[in-house]
């Protein structure tokens, strides 16, 4: 074991154990554990962030068709790691009213890397949250932002730098 994976291989080396003694199996899991050495790539995550307003007039057959298209692309599209949906809350701080919308809802779904991302965005149960999206939003922002851990920070402004 060399110094550099030192650490790596010693956080890992339950799972190695945990399958070699065959605990896996005796529970019904087939599991081949892998080792990955992490990197900058390895470690940045593409999140896809959607601030929205709904129009004021919404029909309640227009919000449950959203509802249901949203349901349908975060669970049945692969690609989505991780999906947290909220609600605006307003703590009195001076931020709040520099936003120039009130944008009510907002929503982060989370994907391994870009290409996870862009399989999403062309799942016909992603194209059909678009269109009830877009009859029943009154005003939306979407961005999408490559998350790393805050010890990649540096990195992460530094690839800025350079482009």
């Amino acid at each position: 074991m060399s110094g550099r994976n030192r650490k790596e291989n010693v956080s890992a080396t339950p799972a190695w154990i945990a399958k070699s003694q065959g605990f896996f199996r005796k529970y019904g899991f087939e599991v081949d554990p892998v080792f990955v050495i992490g990197g900058r790539a390895a470690q940045a995550m593409i999140a896809h962030m959607v601030l929205f307003k709904p129009r004021a007039n919404l029909a309640t057959a227009d919000r449950d068709a959203l509802l249901e298209a949203m349901r349908a692309a975060f669970t049945d599209i692969p690609e989505v790691v991780r999906v947290r949906v909220g609600r605006r809350k307003l703590i009195g701080r001076g931020y709040e009213a520099m936003a120039a919308v009130n944008f009510e809802y907002a929503a982060v779904l989370e994907f391994e890397d870009e290409a996870g991302l862009r399989r999403y965005l062309d799942h016909p149960a992603h194209v059909d949250l678009g269109r009830h999206f877009g009859l029943t939003a009154e005003a939306a922002l979407v961005y999408d932002f490559a998350m790393v851990e805050p010890e990649k920070i540096r990195e992460l402004l530094e690839d800025a730098d350079a482009r």
